[in-house]
């Protein structure tokens, strides 16, 4: 996945990988992109939104302001993912559990600075704000809104900066504690899965 990076001057370009559902709280998210859009319209913005879930009519329905733009890609596989990444600029993860999220991994992988909720496990031990990316709380819309502040009015050679940070932090990890964190969340993932469709079966049986 490695590329050259080439942040688009006058439009930036962010990308979400994961499930549609409450938890990953990218609803909040593109309702505090909205609000931030809306308030600086001369930056052109788009959000590449990779996953599928039952939030996604819920994020459809958010109005959005003429500088912003959802691209909706549904489940792509990994290589699909990858060319997406090549075309973004920032990767968001608005996580609202405590969660490593390997899709920081390959995100930075790629060279994308990360917009990250402090929910995440990953977020917290590989994101150092404003050298590979941005932190904020994904339960305040403040904090978001703040941090959307910080991240969308960086310059292009601070953004170009940030991603050899980003791809340097990986590069720094061995591939013991990569292969580590990723199968702590695909067990992650399995007990989420689980625990939904014991939730579905209880509300059946009712």
């Amino acid at each position: 996945m490695n590329h050259q990076y080439s942040p688009h001057p006058g439009r930036i370009r962010l990308i979400y990988a994961g499930r549609l559902i409450p938890q990953k709280g990218i609803r909040q998210f593109c309702i505090g992109l909205a609000q931030w859009c809306a308030a600086h319209p001369s930056l052109q913005v788009d959000l590449q939104i990779a996953g599928e879930g039952r939030e996604e009519a819920a994020i459809r329905a958010i109005p959005l302001p003429g500088n912003l733009r959802f691209e909706f890609l549904g489940k792509l596989s990994q290589q699909a993912l990858a060319a997406r990444y090549r075309q973004a600029d920032l990767f968001v993860i608005p996580t609202l559990d405590d969660e490593w999220g390997v899709v920081v991994n390959e995100a930075m992988l790629a060279g994308l600075p990360i917009l990250g909720s402090v929910h995440s496990q990953a977020v917290l031990e590989l994101v150092e704000e404003g050298t590979n990316g941005w932190r904020f709380d994904s339960e305040n819309q403040n904090s978001i809104y703040a941090s959307l502040d910080r991240a969308l009015t960086s310059s292009r050679s601070k953004l170009v900066e940030m991603s050899a940070a980003a791809r340097a932090t990986i590069a720094a990890l061995s591939p013991e504690a990569i292969a580590a964190r990723a199968i702590q969340a695909f067990e992650q993932v399995t007990a989420s899965v689980s625990e939904e469709r014991c939730m579905c079966a209880s509300l059946g049986a009712e």
